[in-house]
């Protein structure tokens, strides 16, 4: 087989293999690998290997089910300019969780997604102090968490609801 080929079926059969790659060792990989899949079709009787493309399928749906999770959380904007606003509209999304569009409300208790809390802590703003150094007017830049989150605890209510609804 061409190195090409080799990687090709590395790649078929899910084989890790980081940059570039002996093509005895690539071999020795593929070899491995097949031996494996071989032993397996075996021991459980012959069955096909499920697609890359189901796999692919299910490893989404796993990932939209965990970035949907919900949270009940309290998110404060501590930029100045968003102190006032009382919510804000928010979007994210890639290929495996699909996009998520919703409006935060700010310091009241919501649940919101995980994948969105994960995005608002990310976000940073700068904060510009200006000092005196050595009798020269400094500008200092600093960056900063922009949303202050905070869980909530559930009121017995919801706890209630949560524990019926696993049931």
């Amino acid at each position: 087989m061409t190195y090409t080929e080799l990687k090709d079926r590395a790649k078929e059969l899910n084989v890790e293999f980081k940059g570039q790659i002996a093509k005895e060792e690539l071999e020795a990989l593929v070899a491995s690998a097949e031996e494996e899949l071989e032993m397996q079709s075996k021991a459980e009787g012959y069955e096909k290997p499920i697609p890359a493309v189901v796999e692919t399928a299910k490893k989404k749906v796993n990932a939209r089910q965990a970035a949907m999770l919900m949270r009940k959380v309290k998110i404060t904007p501590l930029e100045e300019r968003m102190r006032g606003l009382p919510s804000e509209f928010y979007s994210v999304g890639n290929g495996s969780i699909g996009f998520v569009k919703k409006v935060v409300r700010f310091n009241v208790p919501t649940w919101e997604p995980q994948v969105l809390l994960d995005m608002l802590a990310e976000k940073t703003m700068l904060i510009q102090e200006e000092t005196t150094v050595n009798g020269k007017e400094v500008t200092i830049v600093r960056s900063t968490e922009a949303y202050s989150i905070v869980d909530v605890p559930l009121t017995a209510e919801e706890k209630a609801e949560l524990a019926a609804s696993k049931k």
